[in-house]
């Protein structure tokens, strides 16, 4: 249980993080930077409020969708989305592995 609620943090902490640099930026209304935001505030607000990664999965999915539309390859704003993605799947798969 411990090695989830880590990893279950870690997300959190990354997910933070990204947000908090993404607004440090100040993204023009409507931009890709200023949509992703809005993504990941909401998924925060659903992390914040769970216990478990699963609980957020439908949040992450339209994140996922928003990315495969809108962010290009190779860009800074799909470096965060991989991270944020990445440090969900960890999280994930700890926690079916219990």
């Amino acid at each position: 249980m411990a090695e989830l609620q880590t990893n279950f943090d870690e997300f959190r902490v990354v997910l933070t993080r990204h947000i908090k640099e993404l607004t440090d930026t100040r993204p023009v209304a409507q931009s890709t930077g200023w949509y992703l935001l809005k993504y990941l505030r909401r998924i925060h607000r659903k992390v914040v409020a769970s216990t478990s990664p699963r609980e957020c999965e439908n949040t992450v999915r339209a994140l996922i969708r928003f990315y495969l539309d809108a962010i290009d390859e190779g860009s800074e704003l799909e470096a965060v989305c991989m991270d944020v993605l990445k440090f969900h799947r960890r999280s994930l798969r700890n926690e079916r592995s219990r």
